[in-house]
């Protein structure tokens, strides 16, 4: 009788993201009550793994901090995803 080999296989993803944020800027945050960093809403959707439209909508609903600026740019405070 012959004898069977069982071969097994495993295999390992690892994925590292680097993302250096042009826009990141320090402005008041009214909800954390502090000076804090804010991204522009691509750069959010990016760490977040989201669309633009889905940060929009968790701003709007007050699921993450925001703030319009003078200029009409909507900043995503950072605070406001940490876990």
């Amino acid at each position: 009788m012959r004898a069977t080999r069982r071969l097994k296989i495993i295999a390992e993803k690892h994925e590292l993201t680097v993302i250096r944020f042009a826009s990141k800027e320090s402005h008041y945050c009214q909800n954390c009550q502090a000076e804090t960093q804010h991204l522009i809403v691509a750069e959010m959707a990016q760490v977040m793994k989201l669309s633009e439209r889905e940060v929009f909508r968790l701003a709007e609903s007050e699921q993450i901090h925001s703030i319009e600026t003078a200029d009409g740019r909507l900043m995503v405070c950072i605070e406001s995803i940490k876990i």
